[in-house]
């Protein structure tokens, strides 16, 4: 009788153990699932403009940096209006100085000219690969250029591109 008693006893342990064993088993999974999912976003790069500057009433140009500091690779830069042309882009930095303090700005330069000197707006994109292939695109707020100079500058700075 007793050893019934214990045999019971044996068995409600092994299927307790079975089912935390499962529960355990599955909320590991999910938190590898969570784990991967968090380093994949990671992995993209995020873009802000960090300084525009007008060169002239002919050109202006953009900082565009990867504030997350990963591998990406640019394919495309494209711009949404006829009425301006991208000169030329290339990677290097800027040194400033603002309100008499040296500042440096790393990133993607874009050197974008008007085309004509009426009002014109357009949105700029960049297209490119991650870290892990993916593919990814990124839009700029809208560039707003009066008379060939550029007059949302000031709104332009600080921020982030919207990904697409």
């Amino acid at each position: 009788m007793n050893s019934d008693y214990i045999q019971l006893a044996i068995a409600v342990v092994a299927v307790v153990a079975a089912v935390i064993a499962t529960v355990n088993t599955t909320l590991i999974k999910k938190q590898i699932n969570l784990q991967k999912d968090q380093w994949e976003f990671s992995q993209i790069p995020i873009f802000k403009i960090s300084y525009t500057k007008g060169i002239s009433n002919s050109a202006s140009w953009l900082v565009i940096e990867n504030s997350n500091s990963v591998f990406h690779q640019i394919d495309q830069i494209i711009i949404s209006s006829d009425d301006l042309v991208i000169e030329k882009y290339w990677n290097n930095f800027v040194h400033v100085v603002i309100e008499g303090e040296p500042r440096e700005f790393h990133g993607l330069l874009i050197m974008i000219r008007p085309v004509n000197k009426l009002f014109c707006e357009a949105v700029l994109q960049i297209r490119g690969k991650d870290s892990l292939g993916n593919e990814f695109v990124a839009n700029t707020i809208p560039l707003k250029f009066n008379q060939g100079i550029l007059k949302n500058g000031i709104e332009l700075t600080n921020t982030y591109l919207r990904k697409l």
